[in-house]
């Protein structure tokens, strides 16, 4: 839709350990277009969760404390 824009909202992201072994970084969000929350309309084929894996570079770090 003209005018419409993409939103990526509620972040969520962790460390986990699989059962590999490895420790993998992941982020999860939600991705929809703003006509399918305003408008009514049917969301897009693009609307939806995703979840993907997180990659450094470098050592790693401790986690951050505020």
């Amino acid at each position: 839709m003209n005018g419409s824009t993409w939103i990526a909202d509620h972040p969520v992201g962790a460390t986990v350990q699989l059962a590999g072994g490895g420790w993998h970084s992941i982020l999860g969000y939600r991705l929809l277009e703003s006509a399918d929350r305003d408008d009514g309309l049917p969301p897009s084929s693009k609307t939806g969760a995703y979840l993907e894996e997180v990659i450094s570079t470098g050592p790693p770090i401790p986690r951050w404390s505020f």
